[in-house]
This record gives C-alpha cells, sequence and structure tokens, in this order.
C-alpha cells in the first residue's frame, strides 16, 4: 500500500470544539498537508488556502463520499455519542463517527484518528461509559491501515491564561498527592498539546490499531513541553 508523506489532503470533523478546533489550526500549518476538508453543520466564517468548508447534514453522511477522497479522517466531534433514528436504543452503528469511519474506509482512506475519552477505558476508577467501550470497539472492527484512539481525561484551554485554569490544575495537583499519584492519570492536559500530538501520531507512519491512554498523552505533551524524548503509544 502507498502511503503518502506530503501533500496530504484529510477530513476534519468537530472543528467547533476545542480540541477540533486546535487540530484545525494545527492541520493547516502542518507541511503534510496541502487540503483540508471541513465537514461541518454550521457555516464557518473562517477562510484559509488549504481549507475547503462543506455544511452538511451529518443525518445522510452517505451523500458526500465525494468529500472522502483523502488520506486521513480526523474525527474530534462529540456527536459521535449522537443517536441516529433511534435516541431510546443505543447502538455503535448508529453512531456519526462510525458511519463516517465505515464510509471513509470504503472511500480508500487510510488512517482515521478517533478522539475518544478516559471514559472508555475501563480500568479507571472515576467512570465508565460502556457505550465509549462499545464504540471504540466496532470502529476498531474496520480494517484501516491505521487506527489511532486517544482517550484524554480533563482538556484545558490553556493558551489563555485565567484564575480558573490555575484553579482546576492547582486542584487536580493537590488531589493527585493526597492519593499518592493515585489520581495521576486524571490530571488536565494541554489541548494544544493533546492536537499536536495526534497529528504528529498520524505522521508515523505506523500500521495497526494504537491506543493512547491518558497516561501516554500527559507524558508525551508534558516531555514535548521540555523538549525531551518521547515514548510510544500502547498498540494493539
Amino acid at each position: 500500500m502507498e502511503i503518502e508523506k506530503f501533500h496530504k489532503k484529510a477530513v476534519l470533523v468537530g472543528a467547533n470544539e476545542l480540541i477540533g478546533r486546535k487540530c484545525l489550526l494545527q492541520l493547516l500549518q502542518h507541511e503534510a498537508y496541502s487540503k483540508i476538508h471541513l465537514l461541518m453543520e454550521e457555516p464557518l466564517n473562517f477562510e484559509h488556502p488549504k481549507l475547503e468548508v462543506f455544511q452538511i447534514n451529518f443525518e445522510h453522511l452517505s451523500r458526500y463520499t465525494e468529500l472522502l477522497q483523502v488520506d486521513d479522517v480526523y474525527y474530534c466531534w462529540d456527536g459521535s455519542m449522537k443517536i441516529k433514528h433511534d435516541p431510546g436504543k443505543y447502538k455503535p452503528e448508529q453512531t456519526y463517527a462510525y458511519e463516517l469511519a465505515k464510509l471513509a474506509y470504503e472511500a480508500g482512506i487510510k488512517q482515521y484518528v478517533y478522539l475518544s475519552s478516559i471514559a472508555a477505558d475501563p480500568d479507571n476508577v472515576l467512570y465508565y461509559r460502556h457505550e465509549k467501550q462499545q464504540l471504540e470497539h466496532s470502529i476498531a472492527q474496520i480494517p484501516f491501515w491505521a487506527l489511532h484512539i486517544f482517550r484524554p481525561a480533563f482538556l484545558l484551554e490553556d493558551d489563555q491564561a485565567s484564575k480558573g485554569i490555575r484553579l482546576v490544575k492547582n486542584l487536580a495537583n493537590r488531589l493527585n498527592n493526597m492519593t499518592s499519584g493515585g489520581l495521576d492519570k486524571y490530571q488536565p492536559v494541554s489541548a494544544l498539546g493533546l492536537a499536536k500530538l495526534m497529528i504528529k501520531q498520524a505522521q508515523r507512519f505506523r500500521p495497526g490499531i494504537h491506543i493512547y491512554s491518558s497516561e501516554f498523552i500527559k507524558q508525551n505533551i508534558s516531555t514535548n513541553e521540555k523538549g525531551l524524548s518521547k515514548k510510544d503509544g500502547k498498540s494493539s
């Protein structure tokens, strides 16, 4: 299989949310990408030479397969949990994230980058959403050349100094110290750092399914900010 390293095209979903906004700006600046197809429900008042914005109806994703002639998909929209047609019964196959993944594979897309959350991790002790894990499992059944699943804990809009952000960080650090590091995986992380990490991992050209835990995300964002070496994410 031929994998492109430069002049790539990508689809991004979720630019109206925190990580999606960060990913959009990073993708537009990244040398590997020459075109970004942004899929949105609402219009976007923003222009860039690399950017093409498409206002679509996610209830009818199959109508927009011509927009999927790209190399990579970045799904950063929490609407992944939105159920189509039958809100009273959860099925992973009825989510937008799964349907887009299926259509992307059928269109020949090689990499799918999916923003999940620590809620999908059955080892976490604070909360667990079985639906998230079901969705991850269903997407993992689609045989992409590479699937990247990120499970961050709490995200911070850290490029704007604020008293509220400092309070959250201080509280998290205190709780973690009180539990001798037992809550380390729940430490808040930089939204910008996570966006950069997602794009970086997609450029490593490693086939298979790669799941990035909250611990891995936190450690690699921290080491990246310090200019130190990084470790690989957990692959399965």
